[in-house]
C-alpha cells in the first residue's frame, strides 16, 4: 500500500496592531477627515454661507460698507471668478474651510501633545474632528473654520515654539489674522491667558518672557490692523461708521445670561457627541483631584483651555457651526483625560467609538437638498439675461444684487427699530423685480397663510400687490388681473418692462395686446382686463425654465 504525504495548507493570519498602538487614532482621523471632504462636496449650502458668499460680490461691486466680520470678503474675492455658479464657488470654498479645519486639528494635537504626550495628542484632534456639529458645520464656509484656524495655529506656535523671535511673531500674525476675521476670537482670552502664565512660570528668564509676549501682542495688533486697513480700503463711504455699529451691535446683542437661543442646541450638541462630552467632565474631574500634584502652572493653562465652552452661557450666538470654533482648545484641555481612558479601555476602543461617532452624524446628514439648491440657482440664471436685485432671506443667488438685509434675529432687531430701511422704502429707491421664498417670514408676507407676517403693514401690502408667483420660489413683479375686477387703480413701485400675457390689459384705458412689452414707471395705474383672467409680468417676455421646480426641501436644519 502507497501512503501519500499530504502538504498542510500554510495559514495566513494578520495581526491586528496593538491594543495601544497609535495606528488606532491616525486611522479614525483619517475616516473623520475623509467624512469632512464628504459633507464639504454633499450637503446643502446653509444660510450663512449663501450670505458670506454675497459679500464677496458686495465688495467687488464697492458696496460693502461693514469693516469688521467681513475680511472674507476680500480674502475671496477670486472665487467669483472661477468657473461654474455660486453653488461651485461654494463648494471650493468648502475645500478651503477644510484646510482651516485640518490646520485647527493640527494645532490641537500639537497643543495637547505638550501636555500629556503624542497619543493624546493624536485624540484631541480625533476628539475635536468627531464632534457632531464639527462634523456637521466644520467644511461650511464661515468665519468660524478660520479663526479657529489662526487662533490654535497661534496657540501651537506658542506652546511648541520655544518664543523664539520667528515663533512668536507668527503666532501673533496668526491671532491677529483671526481677530480680522471675527471679533469673537476674544473668546479664546482664557487659553491665551492660560498658555501665558504657563511660560511665565515654567521659562527661566521671566522678563525676556514679559518682552516676548508683549511682541506677541503687539503683532497681533499690527496685523490686524493692517487686514483691517487694507479690507476697508476700497470699502464704500461709511465704513468707519459701519465698523463701530458692528462692535456697538455685538457688545449690546451678543454677550448676556438672559437671551441664549441656542442653549438647547449646545445641549443636543454634547448629547450627540457623547464622547467628546465623557471626556470633558472626565478632563474635569482629573483636573480637581490633580490640583495639588500637578504643577500649578500647568493646572492653570489646562483650565484656560477648557474655560472657552464657558461661552455657551453668555455668548447669545452659539449656533451649531459655532462649535467648530470653540471645541478645538477644549479638546486640547480635556486630553488629560485620555491616557487614564485608554488605560482602562484601550486606545483602540476609544479610537473606535470616536469614529464611530463621526460616522454616525456623517449618515444621518440629510442628503439630496443641494441638488434643490443648485436646481434653484441654474434656474435663476436661465430666467434672467442679467442679474436683477431681489428680496430674500440669506442672499441665495450671490452674485446677484441683494436688496434688503440678513433676514436673522439681529437683522430683523435692525429692521424693526428703523435701523434698517423698509422694504418700500427699498424698493422706491431701486428697482426690485425678483422676491426668493425661502423663508417662512417671506411665504407669510406674500401668501395669505394665516400666520401674522412679521413685516410691516406697509411692506406686506407692498409685496402682495406687487408680486405674482412665477416659478418654484420665485415671484416675479407683476399683476394678475381678474376682469370680475373691473377697472382699478394699482401703485407700480417696480418700474421697467412688462409683458401683457394670456389676454388683453388696458393700462389707463389703453389696450395691449398678448406678447406687447409696456414700459412702467413708478406711480399710480388704472387696470382692467376685457376679456379674461390676464398677467402683466415684469421683464422683456422672461420665460420659466422648461422644467418643473425640484420638489422637497431647500434648506437643511441645524
Amino acid at each position: 500500500m502507497t501512503t501519500q504525504a499530504v502538504s498542510a495548507t500554510p495559514q495566513i493570519r494578520l495581526a491586528l496592531p496593538a491594543r495601544d498602538a497609535l495606528f488606532w487614532p491616525i486611522s479614525a482621523l483619517a475616516l473623520a477627515l475623509t467624512l469632512h471632504l464628504l459633507i464639504a462636496t454633499q450637503r446643502a449650502i446653509n444660510w450663512d454661507e449663501f450670505w458670506h458668499y454675497s459679500q464677496i460680490h458686495s465688495q467687488l461691486a464697492g458696496q460693502l460698507r461693514a469693516p469688521l466680520q467681513t475680511l472674507h470678503a476680500s480674502l475671496f474675492g477670486w472665487v467669483p471668478s472661477l468657473p461654474g455658479d455660486s453653488i461651485d464657488h461654494l463648494i471650493v470654498l468648502r475645500l478651503v474651510m477644510l484646510l482651516c479645519l485640518a490646520i485647527t486639528a493640527g494645532a490641537t494635537m500639537l497643543v495637547a501633545e505638550k501636555f500629556v504626550g503624542k497619543t493624546a495628542g493624536f485624540f484631541a484632534a480625533l476628539l475635536y474632528l468627531s464632534a457632531n456639529f464639527v462634523i456637521e458645520n466644520g467644511t461650511s464656509f464661515r468665519a468660524d473654520p478660520m479663526a479657529a484656524a489662526g487662533l490654535m495655529a497661534s496657540l501651537a506656535l506658542l506652546v511648541r515654539g520655544n518664543l523664539t523671535t520667528a515663533t512668536t511673531l507668527a503666532a501673533g500674525l496668526c491671532a491677529g489674522f483671526a481677530a480680522a476675521v471675527t471679533i469673537k476670537s476674544v473668546l479664546f482670552a482664557p487659553a491665551f491667558a492660560g498658555i501665558g502664565w504657563w511660560l511665565l512660570a515654567t521659562r527661566p528668564d521671566a522678563r525676556e518672557t514679559v518682552l516676548k509676549l508683549t511682541g506677541f501682542a503687539v503683532c497681533a495688533l499690527a496685523c490686524f490692523a493692517a487686514l483691517y486697513l487694507w479690507h476697508s480700503s476700497g470699502m464704500a463711504d461709511g465704513s468707519d461708521a459701519a465698523a463701530k455699529g458692528t462692535v456697538s451691535r455685538s457688545w449690546e446683542n451678543m454677550l448676556g445670561f438672559d437671551d441664549l437661543p441656542y442653549l438647547w442646541h449646545n445641549a443636543m450638541g454634547a448629547v450627540s457627541s457623547p464622547f467628546f462630552a465623557f471626556t470633558l467632565v472626565a478632563a474635569l474631574v482629573l483636573l480637581w483631584h490633580s490640583r495639588n500634584s500637578r504643577p500649578r502652572a500647568e493646572s492653570i493653562a489646562i483650565a484656560g483651555l477648557i474655560a472657552p465652552i464657558l461661552s455657551v452661557f453668555f455668548y447669545h450666538n452659539t449656533a451649531p457651526y459655532f462649535h467648530v470654533f470653540i471645541l478645538a482648545p477644549v479638546a486640547a484641555g480635556s486630553a488629560i483625560a485620555v491616557p487614564l481612558i485608554c488605560k482602562r479601555y484601550g486606545a483602540r476602543l476609544f479610537a473606535l467609538l470616536l469614529a464611530g461617532s463621526a460616522l454616525t452624524s456623517w449618515t444621518m446628514s440629510e442628503r439630496g437638498v443641494l441638488q434643490n439648491q443648485q436646481a434653484l440657482v441654474t434656474a435663476a440664471d436661465a430666467i434672467f439675461p442679467e442679474p436683477v436685485a431681489y428680496f430674500d432671506f440669506p442672499g441665495m443667488l450671490g452674485s446677484y444684487p441683494k436688496a434688503n438685509g440678513f433676514i436673522t434675529v439681529m437683522g430683523m432687531r435692525r429692521y424693526l427699530s428703523g435701523n434698517e430701511p423698509s422694504l418700500v422704502e427699498t424698493m422706491r429707491q431701486q428697482t426690485v423685480p425678483l422676491v426668493i421664498e425661502n423663508e417662512a417670514l417671506l411665504s407669510d408676507a406674500l401668501r395669505i397663510t394665516g400666520n401674522d407676517p412679521m413685516l410691516f403693514d406697509e411692506d406686506v401690502a407692498a409685496l402682495r400687490e406687487n408680486y405674482v408667483h412665477f416659478w418654484g420660489l420665485f415671484w416675479l413683479a407683476g399683476r394678475d388681473i381678474d376682469p370680475a375686477d373691473r377697472e382699478y387703480a394699482t401703485e407700480f413701485l417696480v418700474p421697467g418692462p412688462y409683458t401683457v400675457r394670456d389676454n388683453p390689459i388696458a393700462i389707463d384705458g389703453q389696450v395691449h395686446q398678448p406678447g406687447d412689452v409696456v414700459t412702467i414707471e413708478r406711480g399710480s395705474y388704472m387696470l382692467s382686463a376685457p376679456v379674461g383672467m390676464a398677467r402683466l409680468l415684469w421683464g422683456d417676455k422672461l420665460e420659466p425654465p422648461p422644467y418643473d421646480p425640484p420638489k422637497g426641501r431647500y434648506w437643511t436644519p441645524f
